[in-house]
């Protein structure tokens, strides 16, 4: 049986926010809510009320964005890729890897770096220009530093 009356912790946990939001909401007039000594109760149709209305979501995290973009990728790849991965960073960083497999099973790393001015294009365009065009890969910068390393150790023989 469902109760009357919540509280705000009551409430915060009904509709999974804080109970700071379900304050916040009940002086902006958005919620309604009856006090009842020192405490706020709300109303079993406000939690319902408040559960239908819908609400605005947030921005876009990087992670989201770079998911969205490289199943772009993958859609727009006529098959040259198959699936799409983003590679979680630390989380203060701005360096992000995306990485794409071929139905050979070869994998193609992008480099990404977070510029808060950066539109979902520009990402898209930075993206595709370290990926292989028609199968040609370019040498990631790790293959490169190994091939130099070998030339260097070589040529000191």
């Amino acid at each position: 049986m469902e109760k009357p009356f919540y509280t705000t912790v009551e409430a915060a946990a009904a509709l999974s926010i804080t109970a700071a939001r379900v304050r916040q909401l009940i002086l902006d007039g958005e919620m309604m809510a009856e006090k009842v000594g020192r405490d706020l109760l709300i109303p079993a149709e406000a939690i319902e009320q408040a559960r239908q209305r819908k609400t605005k979501p947030g921005p876009e995290t990087i992670m989201e964005r770079l998911k969205r973009i490289g199943n772009e990728i993958v859609e727009e790849s006529g098959g040259r890729y198959v699936e799409r991965v983003v590679l979680p960073q630390a989380q203060d960083s701005n360096d992000w890897d995306i990485c794409f497999r071929t139905p050979a099973d070869k994998e193609y790393c992008a480099h990404v770096i977070r510029r808060a001015s950066q539109t979902d294009d520009e990402i898209k365009k930075d993206i595709l220009r370290q990926l292989p065009v028609g199968g040609n890969a370019p040498a990631s910068k790790k293959v490169r530093a190994k091939k130099t390393a070998k030339k260097k150790r070589g040529g000191a023989k």
